[in-house]
């Protein structure tokens, strides 16, 4: 069970200043957040509650880079286990192709970059409110507050939603932030953030598994038929420090530390099983265990920079780590017998008897060094290569612990040239390694971990700019990851490998 679940898109929104109560405060935090006017390409930039672009962050070239672990916040390496919500999150960019140039450690599918609402020095604050066409809405509160200009500021951020879902059920929940932005001296800048989301009384909808090769009966929509306990109720939070020294005229110490979990306290599969066209099936429900996954992540890097006349040089040396934790699995099931798809069930909720869980553990250090370079009106280079060791250890119930372990050496290379101020060609080649997650609910060996993947990245494009200005990004790219999927057998394991099965794509973005 996912920490959140996504809004109906209908909406009608409310932007209002006058109900914060900050003396000289600017309300113009909102309305100078516009995703349109900021985005210096098409491949996918989100800013404040606007989107656009061809790609998003769990949509990249037909993969996900938050599935992949390709996150970063400020260009620092972190290891999202709940996602940044926007009550500290300004923006999310999608670097990818020729928008990862300039953003060393490259990895295939892209990588998503959080820019942080860092609070600056003047008063800011915003109200948002939105209902949308199911019955649902929400209330969005964000504020920033200098306590001395220079030096010290603090922002907070309070978000109360009601979900509403059209298959009958809705949830509620509140999200808290807080950031504060500590500037000792001129050189020297830290901020720590924090953010906590609660979602409870969600209520979890029927999945129809029809008794034979058959559509079910027509579905009433906005209809829910319980049982009113079967809900899901969680917890997730994000919390971290982000630091930026300048310790030398050429050179900048950049470190982040951050902490990332979720703890689900209840969940639960309402599933109809043996549903006939009359609409008669069997009801039963899954509970899930309480679970939860935790993650410490961060890096430090340290970044030198020289320039000769139009050239402009530098240099990264880079530590990541992380440490993933996880309990999983552990399920009980009830079954309530016979029912109908309009039968109304609410009966007491039993005690319940939960199988063993699973727990597994990620170890993971990366070293890397990366060289960029620029030259003015003539081209860009990037390199880098990294050293990473990657251990996983898995405790399932009745057996032996297991554990597997990689320790590749990934490499990335891209060049662009400037053919003119309006054309510059590139090119670029990639190599990541991706933690491939668990068997997903419905394979016999549900929730088995599986091994960590290396994958590939090449593509080739141009870019052109017209005078007004627009510009018109084409580009080829291949992609090649281990495939996995369910055998004949309801398995899931790797099916495909990269060599048998080399998907080339064309995509163009204005």
């Amino acid at each position: 069970m996912t920490i959140a679940r996504q809004r109906p898109q209908l909406a009608f929104s409310l932007l209002a200043s006058t109900l914060l109560c900050l003396p000289n405060a600017t309300f113009a935090q909102r309305a100078a957040e516009n995703a349109v006017s900021e985005s210096d390409d098409a491949f996918g930039t989100s800013i404040g509650s606007e989107e656009i672009g061809l790609y998003s962050s769990v949509d990249v070239r037909g993969f996900s880079p938050t599935a992949a672990g390709n996150v970063r916040i400020e260009g620092l390496y972190f290891d999202q286990v709940w996602g940044l919500t926007s009550r500290v999150r300004r923006s999310t960019r999608v670097r990818v192709g020729l928008t990862a140039l300039g953003h060393p450690f490259p990895a295939p599918t892209g990588v998503i970059d959080y820019s942080l609402r860092t609070p600056g020095k003047e008063r800011l604050g915003a109200v948002a409110a939105y209902v949308d066409t199911d019955g649902g809405g929400g209330l969005e509160i964000d504020a920033e507050l200098p306590i001395f200009a220079e030096r010290l500021s603090i922002g907070a951020g309070l978000g109360l939603y009601k979900n509403v879902f059209q298959n009958g059920t809705d949830s509620l929940q509140h999200i808290e932030s807080l950031t504060l932005r500590w500037a000792p001296s001129d050189r020297l800048e830290l901020v720590p953030f924090w953010a906590r989301s609660d979602i409870y009384d969600d209520e979890i909808g029927p999945i129809y598994v029809p008794a034979g090769a058959f559509l079910p009966p027509r579905i009433e929509r906005r209809q829910f038929n319980g049982p009113s306990w079967a809900t899901y109720e969680g917890t997730a939070q994000n919390h971290g420090i982000l630091a930026r020294a300048q310790v030398a005229s050429d050179w900048v110490l950049r470190a982040g530390v951050f902490r990332s979990a979720f703890e689900n306290e209840q969940g639960f599969t309402q599933l109809l099983t043996d549903l006939t066209t009359a609409g008669s099936a069997n009801r039963l429900i899954v509970a899930d265990a309480p679970d939860g996954t935790r993650s410490t992540s961060g890096e430090i890097r340290l970044t030198g920079a020289a320039s000769e006349g139009p050239r402009l040089h530098k240099l990264h040396l880079s530590i990541r780590g992380c440490d993933r934790a996880s309990r999983y699995d552990g399920v009980a099931e009830i079954d309530l017998g016979p029912t109908t798809l309009t039968e109304r069930i609410d009966v007491p909720r039993p005690a319940l008897q939960f199988s063993p869980q699973t727990t597994d553990d990620v170890n993971q250090w990366t070293f890397g060094v990366a060289y960029e370079g620029r030259w003015k009106r003539v081209g860009e280079i990037s390199a880098g290569i990294q050293k990473t060791d990657y251990r996983k250890t898995v405790l399932q119930p009745a057996l032996p612990i297991a554990s597997n372990a990689a320790a590749p050496r990934l490499y990335s290379i891209a060049v662009a040239a400037h053919l003119s101020e309006a054309v510059a060609l590139y090119a670029g080649s990639t190599r990541g390694l991706e933690e491939s997650g668990v068997a997903p609910l419905n394979a016999v060996n549900r929730n088995e971990a599986l091994p960590a993947i290396e994958t590939r990245q090449t593509d080739l494009g141009v870019r052109w700019t017209f005078p007004t200005g627009v510009k018109l990004v084409a580009g080829l790219f291949e992609i090649r990851k281990p495939y996995f999927n369910l055998d004949a057998s309801n398995r899931y394991q790797q099916l495909g490998s990269p060599e048998r099965w080399p998907p080339t794509s064309i995509s163009a973005a204005g």
